[in-house]
């Protein structure tokens, strides 16, 4: 028996996928965030800030659409705001793993925000961290064919930029 496809990485982990909340965007969630308090969603976007604490690891996120490999890959300008996510589960994260600039996609449980932060006259989403790729930006060689655009190794991607992301999934997480 041979066997034949693809090896895809899939950014929701199989045990996660029928908790998730696909359909739940950033922006209703920033607006009536008592209203999805426990939902688990993706977010993604730009790590501003990654700070160790005691028994957690609180990362700053400018949110930034995903697309549809849920991959951020929006621009700044396209940010509907800031994020909070927490490592509550004390697995994860030394900040030299998330320098400022690293692109990430997460998958965490809506929380109560005035429970992470200070500034309660303009609340930030917060989500508990149940899983999280960490996207690492590298460039491919690639040979332009006319009429079809870029080949990259097996497959044509004809409107796909000639670079592209590729994950990792945080280890713990």
């Amino acid at each position: 028996v041979t066997a034949t496809g693809c090896n895809t990485y899939r950014v929701i982990p199989p045990e996660l996928q029928p908790v998730v909340n696909k359909n739940l965007s950033y922006d209703d969630a920033k607006t009536q965030s008592t209203r999805h308090l426990g939902q688990v969603v993706v977010w993604g976007g730009e790590v501003l800030k990654t700070t160790r604490e005691p028994h957690k690891t609180r990362i700053e996120v400018l949110q930034l659409p995903l697309n549809d490999d849920l991959v951020p890959a929006g621009e700044k300008v396209e940010s509907s705001g800031r994020f909070l996510a927490i490592d509550t589960l004390g697995k994860l994260i030394d900040p030299a793993v998330l320098p400022v600039g690293t692109r990430i996609t997460v998958i965490g449980q809506i929380r109560d925000p005035s429970a992470a932060q200070s500034d309660t006259a303009n609340p930030t989403p917060v989500i508990d961290i149940r899983d999280m790729t960490v996207w690492d930006k590298q460039m491919r060689s690639t040979s332009f064919y006319p009429h079809y655009g870029p080949y990259y190794g097996y497959y044509y991607y004809g409107a796909r930029p000639f670079s592209f992301w590729e994950g990792a999934r945080v280890p713990g997480s």
